[in-house]
């Protein structure tokens, strides 16, 4: 096929692959996470392709040192859109001074040399911005996207045949630049192909992850108080452990119930009985600060506070935070004898965690939790 088409008939052909490529991916507008940088990945890989698909156009309808000059440029301004497509991808904050660097050196270059194209340096920092999208989309590992490794492979590709192009046109070896250039084109081609349809793989991966995420979110939510509910709890109880266990740190364990909260409900009803336990989730989950920390309601008006890394010393600073916080929401009882909704804290804490131990450290909470009711409820008691 390349001995039956001319140059100008193969560049018009490429351009129109690569540029209804680039329109498919700019219509991608949701391929990149919630970012300091925004979204726009898609946005962003097809301006590439149509910068791309624009410079091949040019080279094509009118030859000569100007198109070949403003053509070269374009395609490094491709090159440079490529890089800023995968930091988008992957939710990294984009580093327009290095965007620009690229474009403004070669301008300068250009300019010193009295106006030659210069195609060979072009390509050689074009496969640099390549290369680098290529290793920003390799390096993120925050999600398990099955494409993203044939993306990376593409790109890589991508970059070393630039980088090659640009070593012919420096050193002034290689094939005739006629031929190398329908070999570039063709593989330009596949390539914007390719990478279309990998990166909607990698939007659609990530959708399907994102969903799946959000549906496991629910499930281990509870309904009613929007903290972690008990399966939450019994899915981290044992990790913990078994961190704790590797680490030799000690972990330490809430246990906490709202004091007559039977009487509470018959007294006011369950829609107050229902908003009473929402504010003592809010309150004890606010006491709970650590993202490593699990909150969870245990059971009816029982709710369980997770605390790995933590001593007793701290955990019991934790609970006197819940215990204080709930006091101060003020709920009126309206039981004899209690002005307002309080609860009782049962503290235990494991020092040297052992294999097996995690359901003991449970039961040594539950027991502190019965001490705390015993001794007239309304206060924490450590185990």
């Amino acid at each position: 096929m390349l001995q039956v088409l001319d140059l100008p008939t193969l560049l018009v052909a490429a351009s129109m692959v690569i540029g209804f490529s680039g329109v498919l991916l700019t219509l991608t507008r949701d391929a990149g996470p919630p970012a300091s940088s925004g979204r726009g990945a898609g946005v962003a890989w097809g301006g590439a392709m149509l910068a791309g698909a624009g410079a091949l156009l040019l080279q094509a309808l009118l030859p000569g040192a100007a198109a070949d000059a403003i053509g070269t440029a374009l395609l490094l301004v491709a090159t440079a859109l490529s890089w800023v497509g995968a930091t988008r991808f992957v939710g990294r904050p984009t580093r327009w001074g290095l965007v620009a660097a690229g474009p403004l050196v070669w301008s300068a270059a250009r300019l010193g040399s009295g106006g030659a194209a210069l195609i060979g340096p072009a390509c050689l920092l074009g496969s640099v911005y390549i290369l680098a999208g290529g290793w920003a989309l390799r390096r993120d590992s925050r999600e398990a996207l099955p494409a993203r490794p044939a993306a990376v492979t593409l790109l890589v590709v991508h970059g070393v045949l630039f980088a090659v192009r640009g070593l012919v046109d420096v050193l002034g070896v290689g094939p005739p630049p006629g031929a190398l250039q329908a070999v570039l084109l063709l593989e330009g081609t596949l390539h914007a192909v390719g990478l279309t349809f990998l990166l909607q793989r990698l939007t659609m991966e990530r959708a399907e992850r994102r969903q799946e995420a959000a549906l496991r979110a629910l499930a281990l939510q509870d309904g009613l108080t929007g903290i972690g509910n008990r399966r939450l709890f019994d899915e981290r109880l044992p990790m913990e452990w078994r961190r704790a266990v590797r680490t030799g740190r000690p972990m330490s364990l809430l246990m906490i119930d709202v004091d007559h909260f039977k009487r509470f409900n018959d007294t006011h009803g369950h829609p107050r009985g229902d908003d009473c336990l929402r504010q003592i989730a809010r309150a004890v989950a606010g006491s709970a600060g650590r993202p490593a920390d699990v909150v969870a309601r245990y059971g009816g008006e029982e709710f369980a506070v997770l605390l790995p890394d933590t001593s007793q010393e701290g955990a019991y600073e934790v609970a006197q935070r819940a215990h204080e916080a709930v006091r101060r929401l003020e709920v009126p009882c309206g039981v004899a004898g209690n002005a307002r909704v309080t609860v009782s804290v049962g503290l235990a804490t494991a020092v040297r965690p052992q294999e097996g131990g995690a359901g003991a450290l449970v039961r040594a909470a539950d027991r502190a939790l019965y001490a705390a009711k015993a001794a007239g409820r309304d206060r924490v008691e450590p185990g």
